[in-house]
């Protein structure tokens, strides 16, 4: 039964704490991409250097030195210098190269293979990091102005109760100044306070004393003497 009871009467949260802490989760989480984009930039940078260099031992291609040396041979051949069966076994030879070639051309292919393929898939990555960033980024803006503007509205019907309170006192004031002022018409009566001269209660419009009119203020003077 007790625990029933507590639990009825707990108080329910506090709305504008609710959109502080939703602000802060947003503002932690888009930190966290933030972060995220940082370290995989930097793994993107490391592995696509590892790319470059496993490219970097590709074998350059035979075929220009081989058909420049098979135009020297037809020559031959046609000037009787050498016979086609040195042509055949020239293109056999030729062939061999060729399939060396491609071979090891495609061992350094295979090798880069799984590094161009984390690459993408860190690049990817990374997109998604800037997505998510640029999309938190905008919902913790909308959250820290809807918080900012739900903490001024709170503050500013607190600062009106108080103004409320403020100038209700000071209408009992000047309502006891009155009745003394009924009481003794012959002495002058002085309200003496040494915390202030001057009070104001200012609003949104409102200039300081002497500087001009106070639209929304309420503005009243004590008179101070020893």
């Amino acid at each position: 039964m007790s625990a029933t009871k507590d639990k009825g009467s707990q108080a329910a949260p506090d709305p504008l704490e609710s959109l502080k802490v939703a602000v802060l989760e947003l503002q932690g989480e888009y930190r966290i991409h933030r972060d995220a984009i940082a370290i995989v930039d930097r793994r993107v940078v490391e592995v696509e250097a590892q790319v470059e260099e496993i490219l970097k031992k590709r074998p350059s291609s035979p075929r220009p030195e081989i058909m420049a040396e098979r135009e020297e041979l037809l020559a031959d051949v046609g000037l009787g210098a050498k016979s086609k069966k040195d042509l055949y076994e020239f293109d056999a030879r030729a062939e061999e190269a060729r399939l060396a070639y491609a071979k090891a051309h495609k061992n350094v292919e295979d090798e880069a293979r799984p590094f161009a393929e984390t690459a993408s898939a860190l690049r990817k990555r990374q997109s998604f990091h800037e997505t998510e960033a640029t999309r938190l980024k905008d919902e913790h803006r909308k959250a820290l102005i809807v918080f900012l503007q739900t903490q001024a509205e709170s503050i500013g019907a607190e600062y009106s109760d108080r103004g409320k309170e403020t100038l209700e006192k000071m209408n009992r004031v000047l309502a006891y100044q009155r009745f003394l002022r009924t009481a003794k018409p012959q002495e002058r009566i002085v309200i003496h306070n040494d915390s202030f001269k001057e009070f104001c209660i200012p609003s949104s419009g409102c200039k300081p004393p002497g500087q001009g009119p106070f639209p929304l203020a309420a503005h009243l003077t004590f008179i101070i003497t020893r």
